[in-house]
């Protein structure tokens, strides 16, 4: 039985293979499909509903169809891992032997169902046009702008900052290039590699493209001992067997093979640093003078920066090993494609030894957005910006199918991550499986280290930015707007990603809606002009000569005058601004909607990014009325009528963290004042309910019964992820309420 045309109802995203004009094929059976194969031996596998004879053609990858793709429907395979590849279209073309009576014969309905919200996802615009403007050279100006701060930082002298960030700057660019991989980005693969070659040889010393193409491998055959790095089969790892009595790992062994995954990962970039210059010269001399041009760059800018250009590299390279391997390492794993304990479905198969991770946006754009790992290992071809939006729809397709979905927080897949090292015999089922607690939730449980981390670190933390505040006096102070410039970027920003710290190390004690907050184009337009404002603003002050630069020391006149100015404008922002404007704008619908209702757009996902939407009326009303009334009342008194400028960026720094998404933020830098009078969780309500909590100190909070109850609102309007409850943490409400009881 022959037909003349092809027609599949539903053809996969990217990848489809066509059997040619004027040719006509046999139809086959399933029943036939399979005789051919165990009968006759014949390599078949079946792609877009057509049968492909594989006999004698080597892939470059190895052993990958005799072993794991013959006897298949590799449809959703080579759709994820040779999405636009050319090469590979021509020759499935010229080896169509038969098509499937029906195409989705060898397809089980998970699989089925895969491929619909497949075409669900490309209608839906989840996979953005190739070459597009705005989907794929606008998120380079990310690694770039850190890449420019990271010099800044330099040349004022702070050197560790300024390595920290370039570090940071290669590894967004090193997860780009992962995006162009995987042919996330440009329709030509010819391009792709050019890009990819170009600038991985310029910023990394190497030649990237065939590198991550190899990568591919892990894609098609997850947790395969023989074939996929990740699961680094060379440490001695194995899946437990059920009844299997656990074999600890001597801890020296589990060192040295720590030590030996950290320094092997980097000995990998030094061989691929040797090799680059020989394989980059192999090329036409057009191209070769090209990339002599490229490497004498790197070269120049290696001898130039010294170990600062050095580490930056050795550190982003190690690191993005790292991370690759906490979605994987620590899952079962398989001996090669056919072990019987692999699952049939490609659904399962990508799923059951994949992990995702749910820590904050810090984590997010560290990792390159591979914390929605489940759904970037279906949907690889999909950039990384874009995976988020995935999420929902996949949790409902696996929920469909009684799949679990497999999400931790970052701590506990280190934890996990690291544990294989030390106990390769461990239960590799799934964390998230099993029940148990955190190590987090354990500590909480007898200990309140969410409270006293948060003190620790936040005191830590304002030392670190008095003594920048003091280097920038040294380096700045007789240049006023640039160090007011600089003074002003650096505490946003820093508060920014001491928000996204807390987020990332207490993932299991933050409200859902805060964790899965992440900042867009706007909060960075919104970042950008509220740093713009500021700057304006205070230096307008400065040169009136109603605000003085001073260093800040360690003694009481210094810290005195500093804090006694906040406090001071604490008070007064209260019983005035808050009290009276804050509500009377709130009470009034027109003036909030001109006014406030940009800086209440986020509600129950509060962040500190919050803090810099605000109009400008809004800002001189509520934050800027607190300063001027203290210049005010100066003057009345026959004080001197100017304010230390320390004194307002501490006042700034409360203004930002009563919106973080960590309840127990020193806004008062006093943990005792923190401890009985909680800021956060006031304000926070108020967002979460605009028409209530109007005030900024809640000095009821005094008294315990109100406290309780005002963190037991918190829990109800932001509640924690459901992912995570696998114990009941005791919050600040459940501890009181067990100490009234007993």
């Amino acid at each position: 039985m022959c037909q003349e045309t092809i027609e599949i109802e539903t053809p996969p995203l990217l990848f489809r293979v066509e059997k040619g004009k004027g040719r006509s094929l046999p139809v086959w059976t399933k029943e036939k499909f399979f005789e051919e194969v165990r009968e006759h031996g014949a390599k078949l596998v079946v792609c877009s509903g057509l049968i492909h004879n594989l006999s004698g053609f080597n892939h470059p990858g190895g052993d990958v169809i005799d072993n794991g793709v013959v006897g298949t429907d590799a449809t959703l395979l080579i759709d994820r891992v040779h999405a636009l590849d050319k090469d590979v279209r021509l020759v499935l073309r010229s080896r169509v032997v038969a098509m499937l009576d029906d195409p989705d014969a060898l397809l089980e309905k998970e699989d089925k169902d895969l491929r619909d919200l497949s075409n669900r996802v490309k209608a839906e615009g989840l996979q953005p046009p190739f070459d597009s403007l705005r989907e794929i050279y606008v998120q380079l100006l990310d690694p770039l702008a850190v890449a420019i701060g990271g010099f800044f930082m330099m040349f004022l002298d702070f050197t560790k900052i300024g390595v920290l960030l370039l570090t940071c700057a290669h590894l967004r660019l090193f997860w780009w290039l992962h995006d162009g991989g995987h042919h996330g980005l440009f329709a030509d693969k010819k391009k792709t590699e050019y890009v990819l070659d170009v600038l991985g040889l310029l910023f990394f010393g190497v030649l990237t493209f065939s590198e991550y193409r190899a990568h591919e491998v892990h894609h098609g055959f997850v947790n395969c001992l023989d074939r996929d790095w990740t699961s680094l089969k060379a440490f001695d790892f194995h899946r437990a067997t059920t009844g299997e009595t656990k074999k600890h790992a001597e801890v020296l062994k589990g060192i040295v093979q720590l030590l030996s995954f950290v320094f092997g990962v980097n000995a990998f970039w030094f061989q691929q640093f040797i090799n680059t210059t020989g394989t980059a010269l192999s090329g036409t001399a057009a191209n070769n003078i090209f990339l002599i041009g490229v490497m004498s760059v790197r070269y120049y800018l290696f001898w130039y920066l010294g170990w600062r250009g050095f580490v930056p590299v050795v550190l982003a390279f190690g690191v993005a090993g790292f991370i690759s391997c906490l979605n994987h390492v620590h899952m079962d794993k398989f001996g090669d494609p056919s072990d019987p304990q692999r699952p049939t479905t490609f659904l399962r198969q990508q799923v059951e030894s994949t992990q995702s991770i749910r820590s904050g946006w810090l984590w997010t754009w560290m990792s390159g957005s591979l914390d929605y790992h489940i759904e970037h290992h279906l949907f690889p071809n999909i950039p990384s910006h874009r995976l988020p939006e995935l999420r929902e729809p996949v949790k409902a397709l696996l929920a469909k199918h009684n799949i679990h979905y497999n999400i931790v927080p970052v701590l506990t897949a280190i934890q996990l991550t690291l544990s294989q090292f030390f106990d390769p015999s461990r239960d590799t089922r799934s964390f998230s499986k099993k029940g148990e607690a955190t190590l987090l939730q354990k500590v909480q449980e007898k200990f309140n280290i969410y409270r006293w981390a948060t003190a620790l670190f936040d005191v830590v933390t304002g030392i670190g930015l008095i003594s920048a505040w003091n280097h920038l006096h040294e380096t700045l102070g007789g240049h006023p707007f640039l160090f007011l410039a600089v003074a002003v970027w650096n505490l946003l920003l820093s508060l920014a990603v001491r928000d996204g710290i807390s987020a990332l190390v207490f993932s299991e004690l933050t409200p859902a809606a805060k964790l899965d907050y992440y900042p867009g184009l706007k909060d960075i337009k919104n970042f950008i002009w509220s740093a713009i404002r500021f700057v304006t603003i205070l230096y307008s002050l400065h040169c009136s000569g109603m605000m003085v630069l001073y260093p800040v020391h360690y003694s009481t006149v210094s810290l005195g005058r500093d804090y006694v100015e906040f406090y001071l404008m604490a008070i007064l922002m209260d019983v005035t601004a808050f009290k009276f404007i804050h509500r009377w704008m709130h009470r009034y619908t027109r003036v909030f909607k001109c006014i406030h209702a940009e800086h209440h757009s986020t509600k129950n996902s509060t962040t500190a990014f919050a803090a810099f939407e605000f109009h400008v009326l809004d800002f001189f009303a509520e934050h800027g009325c607190a300063m001027f009334l203290i210049l005010f009342m100066k003057g009345i008194f026959g004080y001197d009528v100017r304010i230390s400028m320390a004194s307002y960026f501490l006042h700034t720094r409360a203004a930002i963290l009563v919106h973080s998404c960590n309840r127990h933020s020193l806004i008062l830098l006093n943990p005792l004042l923190d401890r009985f009078i909680q800021v956060n969780v006031m304000h926070n309500l108020h967002h979460a309910k605009p028409n209530d909590h109007f005030e900024i100190l809640p000095y009821y909070h005094a008294i315990e019964k109100y406290r309780v109850a005002d963190n037991i609102l918190y829990d109800e309007l932001m509640p924690m992820p459901n992912e995570f409850a696998y114990v009941v943490v005791k919050s600040d409400a459940d501890i009181t309420n067990t100490k009234d009881a007993n």
